[in-house]
């Protein structure tokens, strides 16, 4: 992994926030949420309250994973970020949550 093939890139310790929003009148949520740090394995669960997370971004390669609970009928969601609550950026867009990748790569410079 590298700042070229990652999802997210900024500064080492920048706020990453993700936010899930589910479509209209939709059922799915945000589960749960984790951050591995690829160097040392290290992982953390993290907190998921209001469809959102947030995280410190460590240095180096990391992933995020998540968990997105689908409603009783496939459901469609964006997945988006912010850094250090600025403008936010779609890494999955009103799309079909079967489809949706379980893990997001971060670079930090």
């Amino acid at each position: 992994m590298s700042a070229a093939t990652a999802d997210f890139v900024a500064n080492n310790g920048d706020t990453i926030q993700f936010t899930f929003t589910p479509q209209n009148n939709g059922f799915a949520y945000l589960a749960g949420a984790s951050l591995t740090v690829e160097a040392s394995g290290n992982f953390t669960a993290l907190t998921v309250k209001n469809n959102q997370t947030s995280f410190k971004l460590p240095q180096n390669d990391s992933f995020v994973q998540v968990a997105i609970v689908d409603g009783p009928v496939p459901e469609k969601g964006t997945l988006s970020y912010t850094v250090n609550g600025g403008q936010s950026t779609e890494l999955w867009s009103n799309r079909a949550l079967s489809l949706m990748p379980g893990a997001f790569f971060g670079f930090g410079k």
